[in-house]
């Protein structure tokens, strides 16, 4: 049969406080059972600055199956965290952005780090593939990359977990 399993945002606590609370007992319960939980951080400035996000999210990191970031939220999180990170202009193929992952992902004593990544040529068309390290090492979607032209700027994050 099927397992459960719990996928959750980071746009959800910052909605509001009883959203917080809801959302901070779902994955409370959910651990609590020893149902895997994956995250997409999904920071929206909009709603709260990344600090605020982080201090949600930093108490369950290490319990998280795995948690999936931006480029932007992996930058700025390395920064927020002293890991070196990769100056605004570094290209997306760059191999410092999977360093970056690979000690994020070891200070937190997270599992599993994801990143989906998105490039645009000259004639807008968008690139994307994703890349998950693992104490085991890096695997990439780099030679399966999807081209497209896309409709809407949505994010991959929660097309990844799915």
């Amino acid at each position: 049969g099927k397992k459960p399993w719990l996928h959750m945002t980071g746009i959800t606590p910052l909605i509001s406080d009883p959203c917080a609370e809801s959302w901070t007992r779902a994955i409370t319960a959910a651990l609590e059972l020893r149902i895997p939980v994956s995250l997409d951080f999904n920071h929206r400035k909009q709603l709260a600055d990344l600090a605020t996000l982080w201090a949600l999210v930093s108490p369950f990191i290490s319990k998280l199956h795995f948690c999936i970031f931006s480029t932007t939220s992996l930058r700025e999180l390395g920064l927020l965290e002293g890991v070196k990170v990769p100056s605004q202009n570094t290209p997306l193929e760059d191999n410092s952005w999977v360093e970056l992952m690979a000690a994020l992902r070891t200070r937190w004593g997270l599992p599993r780090i994801v990143c989906c990544f998105k490039s645009r040529d000259c004639s807008e068309l968008q690139r994307r593939w994703s890349v998950m390290v693992t104490e085991v090492g890096t695997h990439s979607t780099w030679n399966k990359s999807v081209y497209h032209r896309p409709l809407d700027e949505l994010g991959g994050g929660s097309a990844y977990a799915a």
